[in-house]
């Protein structure tokens, strides 16, 4: 069932007033009345939708980060090194500023590199648990796994896109496989 129009509209205000305020200052600056005036919507009507700027930002915090997620677990569960430090797809990379933008939220009510972090954890610790369900501290690892990831390769993909960030993540790549051979 598709959503009414209106709905779709006054969402879509809403999101927007979210990302182009978050481009200018930091969550924490950001009142409600701000994205009320932003998305020139009635207070009701932000109330409706959302719980408060937190419940906005980690709605669109899932909504965003979805798409860079299920790619990256489809990496992962591809059991091949290299798959994961191939570029994102460019649809992803639309995304770009986004992600960025949320990357930069961290307040004790939401932060969005701890939503990304815990979702790749998510991804390893499955992976990691169906190739070998004794693994050792599966969640410590694969949360260490998941922060490097995210710091070392997301972070990177999403920068800037200069050619530098793919000779780094072939540099990584090469490390990786010297100091872990596959038999």
């Amino acid at each position: 069932m598709t959503q009414d129009l209106r709905v779709q509209k006054t969402q879509a205000a809403i999101h927007q007033a979210f990302w182009t305020l978050l481009a200018t200052r930091p969550l924490t600056k950001i009142a409600v009345a701000d994205l009320i005036n932003e998305a020139q919507i009635g207070k009701a009507t932000f109330y409706h939708h959302y719980v408060d700027k937190f419940d906005l930002a980690r709605k669109l915090c899932e909504l965003t980060q979805a798409p860079l997620i299920a790619v990256c677990a489809q990496r992962i569960n591809s059991h091949h090194l290299q798959t994961l430090f191939l570029p994102l797809p460019e649809g992803i990379l639309q995304d770009a500023t986004h992600l960025r933008l949320l990357d930069t939220v961290q307040t004790p009510e939401f932060n969005g590199q701890t939503q990304m972090i815990q979702a790749l954890q998510t991804a390893f610790q499955q992976a990691l648990t169906t190739h070998d369900p004794k693994f050792p501290n599966p969640t410590t690892v694969t949360m260490e796994l998941a922060t490097l990831y995210q710091h070392v390769v997301i972070v990177d993909l999403i920068g800037n896109g200069q050619p530098t960030m793919t000779i780094q993540m072939q540099a990584i790549q090469q490390a990786v496989a010297l100091l872990f051979p596959q038999p």
